[in-house]
């Protein structure tokens, strides 16, 4: 089922579906919201934080997805659920919740603390619902953010949960989008062009200083860069999928590829698609069973003790077909969910596959300036 916004068709359906229901009513984001704030192990997280969570995104996220859909231009057009799934997946990366969640009956549980919780909630809300603005636009939701954050805009006031002092929040010397989180500094925020290092072991994690890839020296360390690796390695830390998209000749798919290529062969299993306009949805199959196992009848996975990651590309590169669909890529899509139903072209018939311990790295091409991360 494909659901689209009837302002995007240019004409209302006689029939509306449940999903535009849902976009009308001012609670569709509550399930999400409960549901995250229900998987939060109480033993890591006091029941004031929780509801510091609970005023913050009712404080923030319909107030930056208006002024997403009303103000600014938009790489590509995702639903507003999709968004908030994306921030909710990026908040629990980064508060890493499941490890909290496996030593929560530990005798001495990690306790997290307010500040730096609340920090986190803002930088997500950033790269998980807003990452796809384009350049053009991020000044002016640079000013509604601040302004939000601050207080200043009319109806949403600071909740009384609030903690954060001026020394917490994101300077204001640069856009929103050049900071993140200090690593090295609790409480602060640093510039992501601050965290290149210079040292032997490569540049905040960039790949570089090495015998083995000496070619890859040659990378020059700039914000962008240091952005995409921290976003990388995120991703293939806690089996998040993510989309990377900037102008042509920036080195996306180079980095993508070092990185990929530097896991270790014990734990990971890699494989690396080239989309060109001639590739096929059977080619695409293929080339994923490849590197699988069979493990049982109707499951497939990667070697036990191991995880595949898949790195696309190319993305935008295959032919549309009558429909206006590109079918390596919708082959990808159901890739992605758990319980996976295909066509298998050589023995023509529908299977039900379980893909197992997959995680996926897609690069697009396109004319944006920045990075966009797709959960």
């Amino acid at each position: 089922m494909v659901f689209m916004d009837s302002n995007a068709l240019g004409w209302r359906p006689l029939k509306v579906n449940t999903c535009e229901i849902l976009q009308e009513n001012d609670q569709t984001f509550g399930i999400f919201q409960i549901s995250f704030l229900n998987i939060l192990p109480k033993a890591s997280f006091s029941g004031e934080q929780l509801e510091q969570l609970d005023e913050m995104f009712e404080w923030l996220v319909q107030s930056c997805l208006d002024q997403m859909r009303e103000k600014c231009e938009l790489f590509v057009l995702f639903s507003e659920m999709h968004l908030v799934c994306n921030m909710l997946k990026l908040l629990r990366a980064l508060l890493n919740v499941d490890n909290l969640i496996a030593n929560q009956n530990s005798e001495t549980p990690v306790q997290v603390d307010s500040i730096q919780m609340q920090m986190t909630f803002l930088f997500a809300i950033l790269w998980g619902l807003c990452s796809t603005i384009r350049q053009v636009s991020r000044p002016s939701f640079d000013s509604h953010f601040r302004n939000l954050v601050d207080g200043l805009i009319k109806g949403h006031a600071k909740p009384p949960g609030f903690k954060l002092g001026r020394n917490n929040m994101i300077p204001d010397s640069n856009s929103v989008f050049d900071y993140v989180i200090d690593p090295a500094k609790q409480g602060a925020w640093g510039k992501w062009v601050d965290q290149v290092s210079h040292g032997p072991g490569g540049v905040a994690g960039l790949p570089g200083g090495g015998d083995q890839y000496d070619e890859e020296v040659l990378i020059i360390p700039t914000g962008e860069t240091v952005k995409q690796t921290y976003f990388l390695n995120l991703a293939l830390t806690h089996s998040l999928p993510l989309g990377v998209s900037g102008p042509s000749g920036t080195g996306k798919s180079f980095l993508t590829n070092s990185i990929v290529r530097r896991l270790s062969k014990e734990k990971f299993i890699t494989n690396v698609i080239n989309f060109s306009a001639r590739t096929s949805v059977t080619y695409t199959q293929d080339v994923i069973m490849s590197k699988l196992d069979r493990r049982r009848k109707g499951v497939f996975g990667p070697a036990m003790g191991k995880k595949c990651v898949v790195f696309v590309d190319d993305l935008n590169l295959p032919q549309k077909d009558e429909c206006g669909s590109m079918p390596p890529v919708e082959l990808l899509r159901q890739v992605r969910i758990i319980l996976t139903n295909y066509m298998d072209h050589k023995e023509m018939f529908i299977f039900s596959g379980l893909i197992m311990d997959i995680g996926m790295t897609r690069k697009t091409r396109a004319n944006l300036n920045s990075l966009m991360c797709s959960w």
